[in-house]
């Protein structure tokens, strides 16, 4: 459960892989992929995808989507690609569109009509005479 027993189960992974390399020789293919699948099984987390779909987190979702499919299809290196580049658009886009936003904000006063603060303000030669 701790990152130092994932360390000690890597290296007690290799040492059997070398000492048992003879064995594992005469081993089918199928059978070694088997292996692998069942010992990454527990990356992939349906619980998270169905978590993110019932907290309706489609970013998040598409996501995992994208990145777990693409591995499946392509492989490990294309399918971390495939997840990269789309986080990287959502991050792009995000950003486009919160620049557009900060300009339409800016904007808006000199659409209303409103240039700057000062013309808001009452001028000091205006006719009003205030009492106490």
């Amino acid at each position: 459960q701790t990152r130092m027993s994932s360390v000690v189960a890597a290296i007690c992974l290799v040492v059997a892989i070398l000492c048992l390399q003879p064995v594992l020789y005469y081993l089918p293919l199928c059978g070694l992929a088997a292996i692998v699948i069942v010992a990454v099984m527990h990356l992939v987390d349906p619980a998270a995808a169905v978590s993110m779909y019932q907290k309706r987190q489609w970013r998040n979702l598409s996501l995992w989507s994208v990145t777990c499919g693409g591995i499946a299809v392509f492989g490990v290196e294309y399918g971390m690609v495939m997840g990269a580049i789309l986080a990287a658009t959502y991050s792009g886009v995000e950003y486009m569109i919160s620049c557009a936003y900060q300009q339409l904000i800016a904007a808006l006063p000199f659409q209303l009509g409103l240039s700057s603060d000062e013309e808001n303000e009452p001028s000091s030669s205006s006719k009003d005479v205030h009492l106490l």
